[in-house]
């Protein structure tokens, strides 16, 4: 692992990823060698656990000692935050704005008190060390310069261009470097882009390598179009804190990665992560990411009317043996859930 040296993000806690596993966990995995995780599973949120949660919960409650889970989703910290009741199912790691940031449950808090109580300054030390001296991404200072900007550019909120269109901005959370744009199609699709290559412009003139990612989100409307921009650090992406926890996770064995969409694909297509086997799991029907998926020879759909994520990662975990009555015990249990 990557030790820190870098004087902005010095180290104050101690982590606990060499000692594979968070809280007392860690301490129960290395005295009792049977039980070490040789399995990490990364999960997107939207699309995928959202619609899974409660058998995927009845799992990793279940087996919490098979596994290490890692929920990897492209929602802000605050956007994460706002539904972390919902979250009862124990989460190891997260990775936020896709691949941009990683926390580790460092006291095996449950889920939703430990992600109620995180900051920016919680993210994990060695993989902030890492981001900052490739990109110089701070993100609290990123949040800041696009604020900057967005000031400067919207004195009016909506704002009239002098072709005499209407683009509106939106800020459901405005303590993070993202931001949306309401207006018709032709309208944000050129000022948008040119709004966030000023952006990044001056995040570079600030000494931060960055990229945008954009999402158009539903609004119910047929003449406006709503697109978030999302800024995060250079040659990142959701493939990224899966090599990392490999690396700093030296018991892992083989991967599980599922997702449904786009920002996905470069955790789902790789066969090998860091040399080891991935096991995609596509959850939905989009034909698009299907036919990407599965041109790579590998991967299984998750299509939620006839079959169900926990049981795909299950058939991926469980012992080798033959299957004993407990795990058909377990998976009878996944079933009522599902139904």
């Amino acid at each position: 692992m990557i030790q820190s040296t870098l004087s902005p993000y010095s180290a104050t806690k101690a982590s606990l990823l060499p000692r594979f596993g968070v809280g007392n966990s860690a301490v129960r995995m290395k005295a009792s060698p049977k039980n070490d995780p040789r399995t990490l599973i990364s999960l997107d949120y939207d699309g995928t656990l959202s619609r899974h949660l409660p058998s995927v919960t009845k799992l990793a409650e279940t087996h919490r000692d098979r596994f290490v889970l890692h929920m990897n989703t492209g929602r802000t910290l605050s956007s994460v935050q706002s539904i972390a009741p919902q979250l009862t199912l124990p989460l190891q790691f997260l990775s936020l704005m896709n691949g941009s940031m990683l926390f580790e449950n460092l006291r095996g808090q449950a889920t939703p008190e430990w992600l109620g109580g995180l900051c920016e300054e919680d993210e994990q030390p060695e993989w902030r060390a890492q981001v900052f001296q490739e990109t110089g991404w701070q993100a609290p200072k990123t949040a800041h310069i696009v604020n900057e900007v967005l000031n400067a550019e919207f004195t009016e909120n909506p704002k009239t261009l002098p072709t005499g269109k209407v683009v509106k901005l939106v800020r459901p959370w405005p303590n993070e470097p993202e931001y949306r744009l309401e207006g018709s199609p032709e309208t944000v699709a050129s000022f948008g882009q040119a709004l966030s290559n000023r952006i990044i412009l001056s995040l570079q003139k600030s000494g931060i390598q960055a990229h945008c990612d954009t999402e158009d989100k539903k609004n119910g409307s047929r003449e406006l179009q709503t697109r978030c921009y999302s800024f995060m650090p250079a040659r990142r992406d959701k493939a990224s804190p899966v090599r990392f926890l490999i690396n700093a996770l030296p018991g892992i064995q083989k991967l599980v990665t599922a997702g449904n969409a786009e920002n996905d694909l470069p955790m789902l297509l790789p066969t090998h992560i860091e040399n080891k086997p991935n096991h995609p799991l596509l959850c939905g029907l989009n034909p698009s990411m299907l036919a990407q998926v599965t041109l790579k020879g590998h991967g299984t759909s998750v299509d939620q009317q006839s079959n169900d994520l926990a049981q795909e990662i299950w058939q991926t975990i469980k012992p080798s043996t033959k299957t004993s009555a407990k795990s058909d015990r377990v998976r009878g249990c996944l079933r009522s859930t599902t139904n």
